[in-house]
């Protein structure tokens, strides 16, 4: 049966291009807008969250890493 699409080798250059493509989508057809004091204050207040939870998360793993090999 015949599905419409026929296999093709993808080569680098192919690639290249369709990143391309891609990029070109992306810059052309977003919207920019500058984010109010507010959104400001939660991006910070955001990653500020992030950052605790993922340093502290590591801490406890490699804690428990310690624990369990010594």
């Amino acid at each position: 049966m015949e599905d419409g699409f026929t296999a093709d080798v993808v080569t680098k250059d192919v690639v290249k291009v369709m990143r391309l493509r891609l990029l070109l989508i992306i810059t052309c057809t977003s919207m920019i807008k500058t984010a109010d004091v507010e959104e400001q204050r939660n991006v910070v207040e955001i990653g500020k969250q992030l950052s605790r939870a993922f340093v502290q998360g590591r801490k406890k793993v490699l804690e428990l890493r310690y624990r369990t090999f010594n």
